[in-house]
């Protein structure tokens, strides 16, 4: 009777559309955790300073800004791999 449904808990005090339309989006975000664990080379890290923790984010998510405005540009022609071993050329 319910095959095809799951539960979504959250703690987000928005309308049930709203809470919907975001987790209908969520395999973007676990994506682009992946791209940043596999292409990106973004771990393991042994980073103590708060500094160059930092840095290191700001690298991360600035390589991921590009790498998806390269993406978006090219009207998602390429993959990642492809987009990453061009750049390093």
């Amino acid at each position: 009777m319910y095959d095809g449904f799951y539960t979504v808990c959250t703690n987000l005090e928005s309308t049930i559309e709203e809470i919907i339309k975001i987790n209908q989006r969520r395999w973007e975000i676990e994506e682009t955790f992946r791209l940043l664990k596999s292409e990106f080379q973004t771990r393991p890290v042994y980073l103590q300073r708060e500094t160059r923790i930092k840095t290191h984010f700001l690298t991360c998510f600035l390589s991921l800004l590009i790498y998806r405005i390269l993406e978006k540009k090219s009207d998602e022609k390429f993959t990642c791999p492809e987009l990453v071993n061009t750049l390093k050329i």
